[in-house]
């Protein structure tokens, strides 16, 4: 029998949002073939729930420690975790941790998931515009939707090295979630048997596209018996 794949995933975040929690199901989820690894950026005395949630998840887990966002010390202690770790795959998931892995990691199967584009602001812009770039030189980029392959393909990145694969959900979780808890949350919004809740999860950032689903939900012709 082969010895797993050992992939080391890359994410620079200090919360544990959607993209994280995507990560940490992908890597409860990968099977005997795959042995995840998981590593995140930050100051050795600072809180780092991401890191947390993947030790209570049975991950190992490393945190590259940064004096502040732009420490110059990074692409060498990036270098030093992947000899460390010997992955045979590094997984960026972000453009700090795209960049580092193009600056730091040779020798071994570069990929980065690409979960979307914000342009919140001319700084988050520019880094953006950068990352597109970057993502150029990755042996596999993963997108999660055929519009944002689209762009990536017109930033130049090749159509070969795209892959499409949805955001998923643990189906079993949100299962056992509403076998519990659905009729007290009914009773608790006062809808009745026959009426069709819905549910929509997102920030409020013009990416999510609230302002549609309001709109559409506008034009119901059965909006009383229909509830968001």
């Amino acid at each position: 029998m082969s010895a797993p794949l050992r992939v080391l995933h890359l994410r620079n975040s200090d919360r544990l949002s959607g993209p994280e929690r995507l990560l940490l199901d992908q890597a409860a989820l990968a099977g005997e073939g795959v042995t995840p690894l998981l590593a995140s950026f930050g100051e050795a005395d600072a809180a780092h729930p991401v890191l947390d949630a993947g030790r209570a998840a049975g991950l190992e887990t490393h945190l590259i420690e940064q004096k502040g966002s732009y420490d110059r010390r990074l692409r060498r202690r990036v270098g030093e975790l992947v000899e460390q770790t010997n992955p045979d795959v590094v997984v960026s998931h972000d453009y700090k941790a795209n960049f580092l892995s193009i600056r730091a990691v040779r020798d071994r199967w570069r990929a980065s998931i690409v979960h979307g584009y914000t342009g919140e602001g001319p700084k988050v812009g520019f880094f953006e515009a950068v990352d597109r770039k970057l993502l150029r030189r990755m042996d596999a980029v993963v997108v999660v939707s055929d519009a944002l392959r689209d762009q990536l393909r017109a930033a130049g990145v090749a159509a070969e090295r795209l892959h499409v694969i949805a955001n998923g959900i643990r189906a079993d979780r949100v299962h056992a979630a509403a076998a519990s808890a659905r009729a007290e949350v009914r009773a608790e919004l006062g809808l009745a048997d026959d009426d069709l809740a819905l549910l929509a999860l997102g920030r409020l950032s013009p990416e999510k596209g609230q302002d549609v689903l309001l709109e559409a939900f506008g034009k119901l012709a059965d909006a009383d018996h229909v509830h968001l």
